[in-house]
């Protein structure tokens, strides 16, 4: 990301702070026109630097990159699971319960900034969760707790008409659950292997890596009958950099600086219902502004 960019978008703004805003970054030299009134502003031919300084006065407001924008909603919303739609690394809580906690941290860590390939990475991970018990494993689910802003954001998806999935490198034991209690129609995500009530240390193949999910969301768009300029995948690790570039709009998340280079847009400070604030009909099932 260079320190001027073609176009920023900026989120957040309340009713109250429209005008001020705008003229300040008119005084910058910025192109700025509204997109949601009172919530989501274009602003072409603007210095980041500076614009950041002054929006960073707007409580509850970010300025994020933008390089595709929309011509519509899009009918389909895609989300990867980990460190996206919930706080955590599915992973490294099992590998709490495993006692292998900051050998499998620092292997997520790297795969994520994309320096190790994530089908050797997932399998290093894995296979330190040799033994340990489903029962036990389980015990994650009861720690996951959703991101911010992430169950206004499907509310207002649902309201909408929005079809939803979760494409993930993480795990279908924990991640259909998850669908199921936020009406998400669809998951696709690796399968750990149990024999004897027990973690093999093994995933069932084929696995669930970058190609894959790009190969998803275009199966669930033919499937669903939109084009692929109607769709959205949000994600924040390396691994969902091909489903970010194959969606209409891909929005990195809270995301790693590479991933948050190549997305259409990088939103890092907000929560993910700011997401909503992109389209007049998502923003209203919010409650406004």
């Amino acid at each position: 990301m260079t320190d001027v960019a073609t176009s920023h978008v900026l989120l957040g703004l309340q009713k109250e702070q429209v005008d001020a805003c705008a003229q300040a970054l008119r005084s910058l030299g910025a192109r700025v026109r509204s997109v949601v009134p009172g919530a989501c502003w274009l602003c072409d031919h603007v210095e980041a630097a500076s614009a950041e300084a002054l929006v960073s006065d707007y409580e509850a407001t970010e300025l994020c990159p933008v390089a595709r924008w929309p011509r519509r909603p899009p009918g389909l919303v895609t989300f990867d699971m980990d460190s996206t739609l919930i706080e955590q690394e599915v992973i490294d809580e099992l590998a709490r319960e495993a006692g292998c906690y900051d050998k499998v941290a620092a292997i997520t860590e790297r795969a994520m900034r994309g320096e190790l390939d994530f089908s050797e990475s997932l399998a290093l991970r894995v296979a330190c969760l040799e033994g340990l018990p489903v029962e036990k494993a389980m015990l994650v689910m009861q720690r996951l707790t959703l991101s911010p802003g992430a169950a206004d954001l499907v509310q207002a998806l649902h309201a909408n008409g929005v079809k939803m999935a979760i494409l993930s490198g993480g795990f279908s034991l924990f991640a259909e659950p998850l669908a199921r209690r936020l009406g998400i129609q669809e998951v696709r995500c690796n399968r750990l292997v149990v024999a004897n009530g027990r973690l093999t240390g093994e995933v069932l193949p084929p696995v669930v890596d970058s190609v894959a999910k790009a190969e998803a969301l275009h199966e669930l768009a033919d499937v669903w009958g939109l084009k692929m300029a109607d769709t959205m995948a949000i994600g924040d690790g390396a691994n969902d950099l091909r489903v970010l570039a194959a969606s209409g709009m891909g929005i990195a998340w809270h995301a790693k600086p590479a991933v948050s280079k190549q997305a259409d847009l990088a939103i890092r400070r907000l929560p993910l219902s700011a997401v909503a604030c992109l389209f007049p009909a998502w923003l209203e099932r919010l409650g406004g502004r």
